[in-house]
């Protein structure tokens, strides 16, 4: 039977939602993002806010059932299959958007970036 800590998978899509909050607003690459998806800035709306939660808690969720499976017990090791996850699963599954629906690089690259500090720090938190 596999234990899984739900207040700590909570914790998790809480930083995560957080981090991709952080990395897309004007501090530091929303306007970039913006002008690369050719949108312009509005209000993000409560289902918005609901959809991303629900992605975040999936992600948390699984990356926590993946490391209970693994028996990973500290936060370095946490970190270490959050990013191994990433890599083999969702930079690779964005970049096809790169080959073929031709999406920016510099787009592939900023958000493969922000899912990349995501997954990290989610394994970090879970790992612990």
């Amino acid at each position: 039977m596999i234990d899984i800590d739900l207040l700590t998978v909570l914790i998790a899509a809480l930083a995560y939602m957080v981090i991709g909050g952080f990395w897309y607003s004007d501090l530091l690459f929303g306007a970039i993002w913006r002008k690369l998806v050719k949108t312009e800035k509005r209000k993000p709306k409560g289902v918005q806010f609901l959809g991303s939660f629900l992605v975040a808690f999936i992600i948390a969720f699984f990356l926590a059932l993946i490391q209970a499976f693994l028996g990973v017990s500290t936060t370095v090791d946490g970190i270490y299959v959050g990013l191994v996850i990433w890599l083999g699963f969702v930079a690779t599954t964005q970049f096809s958007a790169v080959i073929w629906a031709k999406k920016p690089v510099k787009l592939y690259l900023l958000d493969a970036g922000w899912t990349f500090l995501g997954f990290g720090v989610v394994g970090g938190i879970i790992g612990a």
